[in-house]
């Protein structure tokens, strides 16, 4: 998931013991691609193995091999992101949550989702000096982001107050630790009135 070549190594040793296949092979061209992406290698004379063809359907269980583009975008926000950048608990973190979402998109290879979090962090990274030219362009920018952020997440509040578990949430003042405590006080009063009428059934 991380990209990183040598645990795709493990992972590909670990699944060649399950699957019967030859993990050199596999595992040389992932450990290749890997390298060659981020040293930014374009050399083409350079032989590679060639990839085997798989005569059987993809096994639904393999993960998703994040394209080329994607592992760039991924490599570029991580560096840009990384909690481990900053000292301010804070900060650290509101980062800590976006680089999970963009752990998320990675994982699935969602080159669109990669994109929008790089432009949401670009917006919503410091930005240039107060005194530079291009600050007045970046706060646009950031002012639109924000407007969009605003209804995206409205209709997302729609949404979820429209959905019939939005009732019960209601009901509790939206205490979602409370609503649960409740609610399996009342599952396990339930099944001790069953239990007591199972028990006097049987006992009849």
């Amino acid at each position: 998931m991380t990209g990183d070549p040598e645990a795709i190594r493990r992972a590909v040793e670990a699944r060649a013991k399950v699957s019967g296949e030859d993990p050199l092979l596999r595992a040389e061209e992932e450990v290749i691609d890997s390298e060659g992406d981020a040293a930014g290698d374009t050399d083409t004379d350079t032989p590679r193995p060639p990839k085997q063809e798989s005569a059987s359907s993809p096994d639904p269980d393999t993960p998703v091999r994040p394209s080329k583009t994607a592992q760039r975008l991924y490599r570029e926000l991580a560096r840009r992101s990384h909690p481990d950048l900053v000292q301010d608990p804070t900060e650290i973190a509101r980062r800590s949550a976006f680089i999970t979402r963009v752990n998320a998109a990675y994982e699935k290879d969602d080159l669109p989702a990669l994109q929008k979090l790089s432009e949401e962090w670009s917006l919503t990274a410091v930005g240039p000096a107060p005194d530079a030219p291009q600050r007045e362009k970046w706060l646009q920018h950031r002012l639109i982001w924000l407007r969009a952020k605003q209804a995206e997440l409205a209709l997302e509040r729609q949404t979820l107050l429209e959905n019939p578990m939005a009732d019960v949430l209601a009901a509790y003042q939206y205490d979602a630790l409370t609503a649960l405590r409740s609610i399996s006080e009342q599952l396990y009063t339930a099944i001790q009135e069953r239990e007591t009428l199972l028990n006097a059934l049987i006992g009849s």
